[in-house]
């Protein structure tokens, strides 16, 4: 008899290592010094208010109508100036409670006013129960008993954060405030709310 013939074995050819799935091992970064998360989270910060487009759009207003304002440095005198500049306007002197003010300027041709301070602050106004939110440039074109086009304010409608654009006082006897959102959302206050008692 003759014996059987064994059928022809084929072997699969190797696989390249170009396309052999890659394994990658992921292991956690090793902890950074104390000193360089600081340094991180101050980079982190400053470009995200970069990328704000409306703090870009306060820095170009300033840049604006620097020419030929009146600017004042410093804590204690810019406190000072923005009291002054509410009197005048004959708005409420509790409207802007910034306690850490480093620049104030107004530009009287132009109506223009900017106030920076050095890190934006949440303020409790108790008597409506209303928070409120001022970034580190607030600015406004200013007239009398008036505020328009105004950035870096914000409320708090329903947990979401509302940019303010215009507060102004609309009776002739002054005891109502008026403010409207970006969205044209109005809202009505005693002006009584936002005044602050002289120690």
């Amino acid at each position: 008899m003759k014996k059987k013939e064994k059928g022809n074995s084929y072997s699969t050819p190797p696989t390249p290592a170009s396309l052999r799935p890659s394994i990658k091992t992921h292991r956690s970064p090793l902890p950074l010094p104390a000193i360089y998360r600081k340094k991180r989270k101050r980079e982190d910060g400053r470009e995200k208010r970069g990328g704000n487009p409306n703090y870009l759009m306060a820095l170009q207003l300033i840049d604006t109508h620097r020419a030929g304002a009146e600017v004042y440095t410093g804590a204690a005198l810019c406190k000072e100036k923005a009291a002054e500049l509410l009197l005048e306007l004959h708005l409420p002197n509790g409207l802007l409670p910034l306690p850490d003010l480093d620049e104030v300027g107004y530009n009287r041709s132009t109506g223009f006013v900017w106030l920076r301070q050095k890190k934006a602050v949440t303020h409790t106004f108790k008597k409506i129960g209303r928070v409120v939110s001022y970034g580190t440039e607030v600015t406004a074109f200013v007239e009398d008993r008036r505020m328009r086009k105004m950035t870096g304010v914000k409320t708090k409608e329903l947990l979401i954060w509302v940019s303010l654009c215009d507060m102004h006082l609309s009776d002739p006897q002054g005891k109502k405030i008026n403010f409207k959102t970006i969205a044209g959302i109005g809202l009505s206050y005693p002006v009584s709310a936002f005044v602050e008692e002289e120690p």
